[in-house]
Protein backbone atom coordinates (compact mmCIF):
# COMPACT_ATOMS: atom_id res chain seq x y z
CA UNK A 1 0.00 0.00 0.00
CA UNK A 2 2.84 2.49 1.08
CA UNK A 3 4.56 1.29 -2.25
CA UNK A 4 1.66 2.70 -4.33
CA UNK A 5 1.24 6.13 -2.19
CA UNK A 6 5.00 6.62 -3.06
CA UNK A 7 4.91 5.92 -6.74
CA UNK A 8 1.53 8.40 -6.93
CA UNK A 9 3.37 11.25 -5.51
CA UNK A 10 6.29 10.55 -7.39
CA UNK A 11 4.16 11.13 -10.49
CA UNK A 12 2.28 13.67 -9.14
CA UNK A 13 4.50 16.02 -7.15
CA UNK A 14 7.93 15.73 -9.48
CA UNK A 15 6.13 17.03 -12.45
CA UNK A 16 4.93 19.92 -10.79
CA UNK A 17 7.90 20.77 -9.13
CA UNK A 18 9.53 20.73 -12.48
CA UNK A 19 6.97 22.88 -14.43
CA UNK A 20 6.92 25.37 -11.58
CA UNK A 21 10.85 25.99 -11.78
CA UNK A 22 10.56 25.89 -15.80
CA UNK A 23 8.19 28.91 -15.37
CA UNK A 24 10.21 30.59 -12.89
CA UNK A 25 13.40 30.20 -14.79
CA UNK A 26 12.02 31.56 -18.08
CA UNK A 27 10.70 35.13 -16.69
CA UNK A 28 14.10 35.57 -14.96
CA UNK A 29 17.45 36.29 -16.68
CA UNK A 30 20.48 36.05 -18.06
CA UNK A 31 20.07 33.24 -20.44
CA UNK A 32 21.25 30.63 -19.43
CA UNK A 33 18.50 30.69 -17.02
CA UNK A 34 16.50 30.11 -19.56
CA UNK A 35 18.39 27.23 -21.07
CA UNK A 36 17.89 25.71 -17.97
CA UNK A 37 14.04 25.87 -18.08
CA UNK A 38 14.32 24.40 -21.79
CA UNK A 39 16.28 21.44 -20.50
CA UNK A 40 13.76 21.11 -17.77
CA UNK A 41 10.75 20.81 -20.32
CA UNK A 42 12.59 18.59 -22.48
CA UNK A 43 12.75 16.62 -19.12
CA UNK A 44 9.09 16.35 -17.96
CA UNK A 45 8.03 15.36 -21.98
CA UNK A 46 10.75 12.28 -21.66
CA UNK A 47 8.98 11.33 -17.91
CA UNK A 48 5.29 11.80 -19.26
CA UNK A 49 6.35 9.39 -22.72
CA UNK A 50 8.40 7.18 -20.35
CA UNK A 51 4.96 6.45 -17.94
CA UNK A 52 2.34 6.44 -20.94
CA UNK A 53 4.84 4.47 -23.00
CA UNK A 54 2.93 0.64 -22.69
CA UNK A 55 4.71 -2.42 -20.85
CA UNK A 56 7.01 -4.36 -23.43
CA UNK A 57 5.39 -7.49 -24.23
CA UNK A 58 6.91 -11.16 -22.77
CA UNK A 59 7.98 -13.11 -25.06
CA UNK A 60 5.95 -15.50 -25.60
CA UNK A 61 6.99 -18.68 -23.61
CA UNK A 62 7.87 -22.22 -25.89
CA UNK A 63 5.23 -24.32 -26.53
CA UNK A 64 5.48 -27.40 -24.44
CA UNK A 65 5.14 -30.89 -25.90
CA UNK A 66 2.05 -32.23 -24.27
CA UNK A 67 2.46 -36.17 -22.77
CA UNK A 68 -0.12 -37.40 -24.83
CA UNK A 69 1.51 -36.48 -27.93
CA UNK A 70 4.67 -37.70 -27.02
CA UNK A 71 2.65 -40.87 -26.21
CA UNK A 72 1.01 -41.19 -29.39
CA UNK A 73 4.68 -41.13 -31.58
CA UNK A 74 5.74 -43.81 -29.33
CA UNK A 75 2.58 -45.59 -30.01
CA UNK A 76 2.96 -45.17 -33.74
CA UNK A 77 6.32 -46.16 -34.06
CA UNK A 78 5.40 -49.19 -31.79
CA UNK A 79 2.79 -50.25 -34.14
CA UNK A 80 4.75 -49.95 -37.42
CA UNK A 81 7.12 -52.37 -36.00
CA UNK A 82 4.72 -54.64 -34.72
CA UNK A 83 3.02 -54.58 -38.22
CA UNK A 84 6.27 -55.47 -39.73
CA UNK A 85 7.05 -58.14 -37.14
CA UNK A 86 3.84 -59.85 -38.59
CA UNK A 87 3.84 -59.39 -42.01
CA UNK A 88 7.33 -60.86 -42.28
CA UNK A 89 5.97 -64.21 -39.91
CA UNK A 90 3.03 -64.42 -42.51
CA UNK A 91 5.27 -64.02 -45.28
CA UNK A 92 7.15 -67.10 -43.67
CA UNK A 93 4.09 -68.73 -43.01
CA UNK A 94 3.05 -68.56 -46.36
CA UNK A 95 6.40 -69.76 -47.91
CA UNK A 96 6.10 -72.78 -45.36
CA UNK A 97 2.30 -73.77 -46.60
CA UNK A 98 4.09 -73.48 -50.62
CA UNK A 99 6.31 -75.97 -49.31
CA UNK A 100 3.56 -78.46 -48.12
CA UNK A 101 1.56 -78.01 -50.48
CA UNK A 102 4.12 -79.34 -53.12
CA UNK A 103 3.61 -82.92 -53.84
CA UNK A 104 6.82 -84.53 -51.89
CA UNK A 105 7.54 -86.74 -54.83
CA UNK A 106 7.88 -83.61 -57.31
CA UNK A 107 10.56 -81.80 -54.71
CA UNK A 108 14.52 -82.71 -54.19
CA UNK A 109 14.54 -83.85 -50.08
CA UNK A 110 16.86 -81.29 -48.19
CA UNK A 111 17.92 -79.13 -50.88
CA UNK A 112 17.17 -75.32 -50.87
CA UNK A 113 17.91 -72.92 -53.20
CA UNK A 114 20.38 -70.65 -51.13
CA UNK A 115 22.45 -74.43 -50.74
CA UNK A 116 22.74 -74.16 -55.03
CA UNK A 117 23.71 -70.63 -55.16
CA UNK A 118 25.81 -69.81 -52.36
CA UNK A 119 28.50 -72.39 -52.93
CA UNK A 120 28.04 -71.88 -57.19
CA UNK A 121 28.73 -67.69 -56.36
CA UNK A 122 31.97 -68.75 -54.05
CA UNK A 123 33.09 -70.88 -55.59
CA UNK A 124 32.86 -70.14 -59.91
CA UNK A 125 31.57 -66.32 -59.30
CA UNK A 126 28.16 -66.90 -60.49
CA UNK A 127 25.81 -64.19 -60.61
CA UNK A 128 21.92 -64.98 -60.32
CA UNK A 129 19.03 -63.22 -61.35
CA UNK A 130 16.82 -64.33 -58.84
CA UNK A 131 13.11 -66.36 -58.87
CA UNK A 132 11.47 -65.39 -62.43
CA UNK A 133 7.88 -66.50 -62.64
CA UNK A 134 6.60 -69.14 -65.17
CA UNK A 135 3.53 -70.10 -64.67
CA UNK A 136 3.14 -72.42 -61.73
CA UNK A 137 7.04 -72.47 -61.31
CA UNK A 138 9.80 -69.99 -60.66
CA UNK A 139 13.68 -69.81 -62.57
CA UNK A 140 16.34 -68.62 -61.25
CA UNK A 141 18.95 -68.62 -63.65
CA UNK A 142 22.51 -68.21 -62.94
CA UNK A 143 25.75 -68.20 -65.16
CA UNK A 144 29.53 -66.99 -65.36
CA UNK A 145 32.44 -67.46 -67.63
CA UNK A 146 35.02 -69.83 -67.01
CA UNK A 147 38.53 -66.85 -67.18
CA UNK A 148 40.75 -69.36 -68.25
CA UNK A 149 38.92 -71.03 -71.09
CA UNK A 150 36.14 -68.67 -71.94
CA UNK A 151 33.62 -71.91 -71.50
CA UNK A 152 30.24 -70.63 -70.35
CA UNK A 153 28.73 -72.06 -67.43
CA UNK A 154 25.21 -71.95 -66.48
CA UNK A 155 22.97 -73.38 -63.80
CA UNK A 156 18.82 -73.05 -63.95
CA UNK A 157 17.04 -73.59 -60.79
CA UNK A 158 13.02 -74.75 -60.83
CA UNK A 159 11.28 -73.96 -57.62
CA UNK A 160 7.62 -73.44 -56.43
CA UNK A 161 9.70 -71.47 -53.66
CA UNK A 162 13.07 -71.38 -52.91
CA UNK A 163 12.56 -73.82 -49.93
CA UNK A 164 11.41 -76.44 -52.56
CA UNK A 165 13.37 -77.22 -55.17
CA UNK A 166 11.68 -79.48 -58.28
CA UNK A 167 14.57 -79.87 -60.19
CA UNK A 168 18.07 -77.86 -61.06
CA UNK A 169 19.44 -77.96 -65.05
CA UNK A 170 23.75 -77.41 -64.56
CA UNK A 171 25.31 -76.84 -68.08
CA UNK A 172 28.27 -76.16 -69.88
CA UNK A 173 28.30 -74.54 -73.16
CA UNK A 174 31.58 -73.84 -75.26
CA UNK A 175 30.16 -73.25 -78.45
CA UNK A 176 31.42 -69.48 -78.71
CA UNK A 177 34.86 -70.64 -78.37
CA UNK A 178 34.87 -73.66 -80.17
CA UNK A 179 36.94 -72.82 -82.73
CA UNK A 180 39.87 -71.56 -80.63
CA UNK A 181 39.29 -74.45 -77.54
CA UNK A 182 40.67 -77.72 -77.36
CA UNK A 183 38.09 -80.71 -76.88
CA UNK A 184 40.18 -82.11 -74.89
CA UNK A 185 40.10 -78.78 -72.41
CA UNK A 186 36.52 -78.17 -72.59
CA UNK A 187 35.84 -82.07 -71.16
CA UNK A 188 37.85 -80.66 -68.68
CA UNK A 189 36.01 -77.91 -67.74
CA UNK A 190 33.01 -80.10 -68.14
CA UNK A 191 34.06 -82.59 -65.70
CA UNK A 192 35.27 -79.53 -63.11
CA UNK A 193 32.14 -77.93 -63.55
CA UNK A 194 29.70 -80.55 -63.52
CA UNK A 195 31.34 -82.95 -61.47
CA UNK A 196 30.95 -80.08 -58.42
CA UNK A 197 27.70 -79.60 -59.11
CA UNK A 198 26.79 -83.33 -58.50
CA UNK A 199 27.87 -82.98 -54.71
CA UNK A 200 24.66 -80.33 -53.83
CA UNK A 201 23.57 -81.46 -50.44
CA UNK A 202 20.19 -83.00 -50.44
CA UNK A 203 18.83 -85.56 -47.70
CA UNK A 204 20.42 -89.06 -48.26
CA UNK A 205 23.56 -87.41 -50.45
CA UNK A 206 26.45 -89.42 -51.63
CA UNK A 207 28.24 -86.19 -52.90
CA UNK A 208 31.69 -88.31 -53.67
CA UNK A 209 29.71 -91.65 -55.59
CA UNK A 210 27.68 -88.31 -57.71
CA UNK A 211 30.96 -86.54 -58.40
CA UNK A 212 32.57 -90.10 -59.30
CA UNK A 213 29.83 -91.02 -61.78
CA UNK A 214 30.01 -87.39 -63.25
CA UNK A 215 33.77 -87.17 -63.80
CA UNK A 216 33.77 -90.71 -65.63
CA UNK A 217 30.98 -90.62 -68.20
CA UNK A 218 31.38 -86.41 -69.07
CA UNK A 219 33.39 -87.81 -72.38
CA UNK A 220 30.43 -90.29 -73.27
CA UNK A 221 28.02 -87.28 -72.88
CA UNK A 222 28.52 -86.07 -75.91
CA UNK A 223 26.06 -87.41 -78.71
CA UNK A 224 22.70 -86.07 -79.31
CA UNK A 225 19.86 -88.24 -77.71
CA UNK A 226 21.96 -90.43 -75.68
CA UNK A 227 21.47 -89.75 -71.91
CA UNK A 228 23.29 -91.35 -68.92
CA UNK A 229 21.45 -91.94 -65.85
CA UNK A 230 21.95 -92.81 -62.29
CA UNK A 231 19.83 -93.00 -59.32
CA UNK A 232 21.62 -91.86 -55.77
CA UNK A 233 19.29 -91.93 -52.87
CA UNK A 234 16.21 -90.33 -53.71
CA UNK A 235 17.53 -88.18 -56.48
CA UNK A 236 17.89 -89.40 -59.72
CA UNK A 237 21.34 -87.91 -61.78
CA UNK A 238 21.10 -86.97 -65.75
CA UNK A 239 23.90 -86.36 -67.70
CA UNK A 240 23.77 -85.59 -71.86
CA UNK A 241 24.67 -83.07 -74.36
CA UNK A 242 26.78 -82.61 -77.69
CA UNK A 243 30.60 -81.82 -78.69
CA UNK A 244 30.59 -78.42 -76.94
CA UNK A 245 27.42 -78.52 -74.92
CA UNK A 246 27.21 -80.60 -71.54
CA UNK A 247 24.09 -81.28 -69.45
CA UNK A 248 23.61 -82.29 -66.08
CA UNK A 249 19.88 -82.43 -64.62
CA UNK A 250 19.70 -83.25 -60.91
CA UNK A 251 15.71 -84.31 -59.94
CA UNK A 252 13.36 -86.29 -57.47
CA UNK A 253 13.87 -89.81 -58.62
CA UNK A 254 10.30 -90.75 -58.31
CA UNK A 255 9.17 -87.30 -60.05
CA UNK A 256 8.32 -89.46 -63.42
Amino acid sequence: MWDTVGMIALFLVLPITLIGAVVSAIKRKPVWKKWLAGAGVAFIVMVVSAINAPAPNASAPEKAVSPASTTQVATTAEQKVDQSAQQQGEQEVSQQKETADVDKEHIIPGLTSGDIKVNLERTWGFKFTGPQIRNTLAIDHGEAIDPDTGVELICDIYEPSPMAIQWVEFMVDGSAVAGSLDSALFNAVAEGYLGYAATVPYDGADQEKARAWVEANIKAANKQGKVLTTVIGPVKFELYGTQWFRVLEVKPAQAE
